[in-house]
């Protein structure tokens, strides 16, 4: 959820931090070329990393690196393009991790629920996860032009703000996805599901998945119809 109020928060002012607060009012479509195209390029090594340091740490490191570069970025000198690609470029690789490693726990966390109740939540929960993702980028908006209102920034065509006003907007667009980030990277500390629990919850799942599949097997020779098997992810 905090994650989506992030991204939702920096969606809905990008263009305007870019144009007014940054002094990059033909670049911001470039910056945003960056940001994404790192995603993509970065999502194995945050694969990589969760495998040796586990998916929850990856995903701390992700929004605490996140938050700390967010911060220089209005620290450096206005109107120099090339300047803020390589930020933007390395955030969207941050904002990778948080995002696929919110997915991967969720993947982890059906499995533990299987193993303790029986019953596979998998979808239940990614329709969950998925639900939170759009409240929080809708909530995002609202707030952040909220926000925007309060420190006297107005998004309305042809408005003109002044300097305090486009001070106002850099801080909300820095602080907002700050805290969010920040807020459910520590929502993570102290997780107890680590790689080594769930690579049990593994083997404990696929002995008794086979155990199920053996006893359907046998039900099928006596009786000559096909036993009921547990149908569980792969």
């Amino acid at each position: 959820f905090t994650e989506s109020l992030n991204q939702g928060a920096r969606g809905a002012m990008f263009f305007y931090f870019a144009s007014l607060a940054l002094a990059l009012p033909k670049f911001g479509g470039t910056l945003l070329l960056c940001y994404f195209l790192s995603g993509v390029i970065f999502m194995p090594a945050w694969i990589a990393l969760s495998r040796r340091i586990g998916k929850h740490r990856a995903l701390i490191v992700s929004t605490t690196l996140y938050a700390l570069l967010l911060i220089v970025i209005p620290l450096l000198p206005r109107g120099q393009s090339m300047l803020y690609a390589a930020p933007m470029f390395l955030l969207g690789a941050l904002a990778t991790g948080f995002v696929v490693m919110v997915r991967a726990i969720t993947a982890d966390v059906g499995d533990e629920l299987r193993l303790e109740g029986g019953q596979d939540l998998m979808a239940l929960l990614y329709a969950v996860t998925s639900a939170t993702t759009k409240a929080g980028g809708a909530l995002a908006i609202f707030v952040s032009y909220w926000l925007l209102g309060l420190v006297g920034f107005s998004a309305k065509p042809h408005a003109v703000n002044g300097v305090e006003q486009i001070r106002g907007l850099e801080l909300v667009f820095v602080i907002g996805p700050i805290v969010f980030v920040m807020l459910g990277g520590a929502a993570f500390l102290g997780y107890k599901l680590s790689a080594e629990r769930h690579a049990q919850i593994r083997r404990e799942l696929d002995e008794r998945d086979a155990a199920f599949a053996e006893e359907a097997a046998v039900i099928q020779t006596l009786t000559g119809e096909p036993g009921e098997v547990l149908v569980t992810r792969p």
